[in-house]
């Protein structure tokens, strides 16, 4: 689960042809639960007078955002199809069994590194079945010190997202 401004080279790194990228629908779930928390924790610390208005204000346009995030992740993301049978296992290097899915998925498409920033139950640099625990801001800087050419892209793309939305956003 990435919190932070990873998502948006690997989305772009994926665009380019760079990285096959995916994720499970689990994932989705997971992003958007955890943006929603943030959301009605930033909305209490404010305190505002109505805080039942303004948290429902809060949340219906978080919604709209997890939606419209979730959305342009699928148009280029491939999402697998953990099996069953490996969220049953007991001996997952994992112990919570709400990050078993993420693992299963990894493991479904046979994925190299799992990306994440909860190392407490994906510790870096272990592994499991071929699958490497990385934090997505390590492994950006090793990907692109090895493909320079996938930085210069990223950068120059990043640029012209960031106009993009930026215009968007003015225009709504």
């Amino acid at each position: 689960m990435f919190v932070d401004d990873s998502r948006l080279p690997l989305l772009l790194l994926s665009f380019g042809g760079y990285l096959d990228v995916c994720w499970s629908p689990y994932v989705a779930g997971e992003v958007a639960r955890v943006a929603t928390r943030e959301q009605a924790i930033a909305t209490l610390k404010r305190g505002p007078q109505n805080v039942l208005r303004q948290l429902s204000e809060d949340l219906e346009s978080r919604r709209h955002e997890i939606d419209r995030v979730i959305t342009e992740h699928e148009q280029r993301w491939r999402s697998p199809d953990p099996p069953g049978v490996l969220l049953e296992n007991r001996s997952l290097p994992v112990q919570d069994p709400d990050d078993h899915p993420i693992l299963a998925a990894a493991i479904a498409v046979g994925a190299p590194f799992l990306l994440t920033g909860n190392s407490r139950h994906f510790p870096y640099g272990r592994s499991y079945e071929g699958v490497t625990f990385w934090n997505p801001d390590t492994f950006l800087t090793a990907f692109f010190l090895a493909h320079p050419e996938a930085y210069l892209f990223v950068r120059q793309e990043y640029e012209i997202f960031v106009a993009q939305m930026g215009a968007q956003l003015q225009g709504s």
